[in-house]
């Protein structure tokens, strides 16, 4: 488990559900009791998983995009050892 105190390296991963495509996926180091923010360019409307890997364990949330805006966002949060993260158009 990472400390409460300490940076934590995230792998955020986004998959188109309908062809199995990878339309993001990044890893980055997360300040600890921080987060950052991804614009994500959905290539079009449909359902999409998000999943963020963090210390081996996998969180995961199903998105449906109604339509595709000019930007999406996706913000991920380290907080006592854990992801958690929000979709919303920006």
């Amino acid at each position: 488990m990472i400390a409460d105190d300490q940076p934590a390296t995230v792998t955020l991963r986004i998959v188109r559900n309908a062809t199995n495509q990878s339309v993001f996926d990044t890893t980055v180091t997360v300040a600890a009791d921080n987060n950052r923010k991804f614009d994500v360019p959905f290539p079009a409307p449909g359902n999409y998983t998000i999943r963020a890997t963090l210390d081996g364990t996998t969180h995961t949330m199903v998105w449906d995009v109604q339509r595709v805006e000019p930007s999406y966002a996706v913000l991920v949060s380290v907080r006592d050892g854990t992801v958690s993260f929000v979709a919303e158009t920006s």
